[in-house]
């Protein structure tokens, strides 16, 4: 129930995306996360926190992502750098 509610808040937002990243921890939101992306058709790109921002840059880059789905607190902790075209839903 959880991820159909997060799916519906996320349909509007990922339009025609193919591809949605995710940057949050192994846990609960993560999962919910990963399976609202899937409830809504698109693949999941989960990007690794502990690799160094080249290589999540590329990786948003490789994937074509558009939006990253990810949580404030987590933010905070864990830095994400993204190029300005890429839209983060918390």
């Amino acid at each position: 129930v959880g991820a159909a509610c997060v799916a519906r808040y996320l349909r509007p937002r990922v339009a025609a995306d193919a591809n949605v990243g995710v940057w949050l921890p192994t846990g609960l939101g993560g999962a919910l996360a990963n399976l609202a992306v899937a409830f809504l058709g698109k693949a999941s790109v989960n990007l690794n926190y502990t690799a160094g921002t080249d290589a999540v840059g590329s990786a948003v880059r490789q994937a074509r992502v558009k939006l990253v789905v990810t949580s404030k607190r987590f933010v905070q902790r864990v830095p994400l750098d993204l190029p300005p075209e890429v839209e983060r839903v918390y």
